[in-house]
């Protein structure tokens, strides 16, 4: 018969306990990476309103521009 002894109790819960840290390391990866991405597509979006009003006010300027030239 097969007993185990004291210490193969302790390996085996010290392997399991690895387990469960690289479980726990690896959703804070995640839980990382879903606020990144989160950030990025904000930072996307202002990007594009800013653009876009740098456009309409730089556009603005140059036909006030062609008009000053006119006269």
């Amino acid at each position: 018969m097969n007993l185990l002894t004291p210490q193969t109790t302790k390996r085996s819960r010290q392997s399991g306990s690895a387990v469960f840290m690289v479980l726990g390391i690896i959703a804070l990866m995640l839980v990382f990476v879903g606020v990144n991405l989160v950030t990025v597509n904000t930072l996307s979006r202002e990007l594009k309103l800013i653009e876009k009003k740098q456009i309409k006010h730089l556009s603005g300027a140059q036909s006030k521009d062609r008009d000053s030239t006119k006269n």
